[in-house]
Formats: structure tokens, C-alpha cells, sequence
């Protein structure tokens, strides 16, 4: 895969990034302990909120490392990495480890990962067996019908 293909799968495949207002939480619950979060004072309050909640899950987990992420704090990359270990068929942090991997520079990572993701999604158009969760559920990312 060829490097401007990745630097475009990056930028088409990181809607999370603007899709995810840093205010607005919409969860889906799991158990889960995350009360010891500690950011600094007025960063991604709201989301911290709910992730330290008993019962937050991933996507809580994921608003907050995208708010982080689009705040530059260098903590976005210790959730998403959490997110992969603890829900390893949610894969599209990889995308948003790509882009970060990508933005410094660090060209081979973002290929990995953004490659890692592609694979886990059955492929952009579904070519293969998915993993990944969503994808199973919804389809591949470049589906017809796909939003964005």
C-alpha cells in the first residue's frame, strides 16, 4: 500500500475527529472502573465525568481519547492503546493511532496501523472476513451507503 493512500485512508477514515463534539457524550454502558483519571482542570471535564462512572464502556472511553486527542494531550494515546487491549474487535482506533503516528512523522507506524485496520475491517469495500465488530454489523467503511 502505497504511502499517499494511507495519508488519504488517515484523513478519510478520521471522521471520529470531527464527528465527536468534546461535550456531547451518547454511551452505551458496561462495568468498568475508571475513577482514577487525572486531568489537568477544565480538559475534557465532561467526558472525564462519564468515564469515571462504574458503568462506562469504550465509546466513553473513546469520546474521551478523542477530546484529549483533539486537545493534544499526549494521554489520548495511552486511552486509545487501553481501548484496543481491553476491546480488541474495536478496531477504529487504529485509525486515530494512524493519524496521530502520521501527524508525527512516523510514517511506518501510521502504515501499520491504518493497514491493521483495514484488514480487521474485511477491507475499504468488504473484500474479506471482518473482525472488527461494527464492520460485521454494518459493513465495510466504503460501503455505498456508507455516512460521510
Amino acid at each position: 500500500m502505497n504511502t499517499s493512500l494511507l495519508i488519504f485512508a488517515a484523513l478519510a477514515f478520521g471522521l471520529c475527529l470531527s464527528d465527536v463534539s468534546c461535550n456531547q457524550i451518547d454511551s452505551d454502558y458496561s462495568e468498568q472502573d475508571s475513577s482514577n483519571i487525572s486531568l489537568p482542570n477544565e480538559l475534557c471535564v465532561n467526558e472525564a465525568s462519564v468515564v469515571r462512572e462504574i458503568r462506562s464502556d469504550h465509546h466513553d472511553l473513546m469520546h474521551l481519547a478523542v477530546c484529549l486527542h483533539r486537545e493534544s494531550h499526549p494521554a489520548a494515546i495511552d486511552f486509545y492503546r487501553h481501548i484496543r487491549r481491553s476491546t480488541p474487535d474495536y478496531s477504529y482506533v487504529l485509525v486515530n493511532l494512524g493519524i496521530i503516528a502520521l501527524r508525527s512523522g512516523d510514517i511506518d507506524s501510521a502504515r501499520r496501523h491504518l493497514e491493521q485496520y483495514l484488514v480487521e475491517v474485511g477491507g475499504p469495500y468488504g473484500e474479506d472476513s471482518p473482525t472488527d465488530k461494527s464492520a460485521i454489523e454494518r459493513g465495510p467503511p466504503c460501503r455505498p451507503n456508507a455516512p460521510g
